[in-house]
């Protein structure tokens, strides 16, 4: 019965990971006018307006890279999922909005003297997912000046330190997408911590990383 319910717990925070990842990374691309107003589509979601992304390519890149990281939560592999916005003329990153996947320490069900399950409910969860939504959604970040495209990669604790990103067909081993190569002190980046989204098992630590 504990086996069973450990599982239910996992597959319940895998799901709602992707919950918010599948909600924030569109709003994200909105908010920081990555793409047009009119490549989006309003959508009512966790009692507020939310945005998807029209372009059946961008959708279908989204969707497997969020298909892939659920399947790599419920392995209890996954580690983190890094949306990286690029300037598209030179290639260089210009925002780093990083989703680390931790372990939350509730307290399992052994551990429990009653047998109940001290964890979120999934409409707790959603709420959360509505507040980071509600501080993304506050213009702390200077505008973006430039044509640019985005990238995501996902960390798994078979990948170290050096992220994935998903194309249609396969996994491409790649560099980390930071904003400032080595030695470079043309420019300063500046560090958001946005508010934090928990599930059953996990707790997803957001930030995001600037060039000011």
């Amino acid at each position: 019965m504990e086996v069973e319910a450990s599982s239910a717990r996992l597959t319940e925070s895998a799901q709602l990971i992707i919950d918010c990842l599948e909600n924030v990374i569109p709003y994200i691309l909105y908010k920081r006018m990555v793409y047009p107003r009119s490549d989006f589509q309003d959508v009512h979601k966790f009692g507020m307006g939310l945005v998807t992304l029209r372009d059946p390519e961008l959708t279908r890149y989204i969707s497997l890279v969020l298909k892939t990281a659920h399947d790599c939560a419920l392995k209890g592999v996954l580690r983190r999922v890094v949306l990286c916005i690029i300037r598209i003329t030179t290639r260089d990153v210009l925002e780093r909005w990083q989703f680390r996947v931790l372990p939350n320490g509730r307290i399992s069900l052994s551990q429990t003297g009653s047998g109940e399950q001290q964890t979120p409910h999934s409409n707790e969860t959603h709420g959360e997912i509505a507040q980071i939504i509600k501080q993304i959604g506050v213009s702390f970040l200077p505008p973006l000046d430039h044509e640019c495209s985005f990238k995501l990669l996902l960390y798994t604790t078979k990948s170290g330190e050096t992220g994935s990103p998903v194309t249609a067909d396969h996994w491409i081993p790649t560099h980390p997408h930071y904003l400032l190569q080595p030695g470079d002190s043309s420019q300063q980046q500046e560090l958001v911590q946005l508010r934090d989204v928990s599930t059953p098992t996990h707790k997803i630590a957001a930030e995001v990383v600037y060039l000011n």
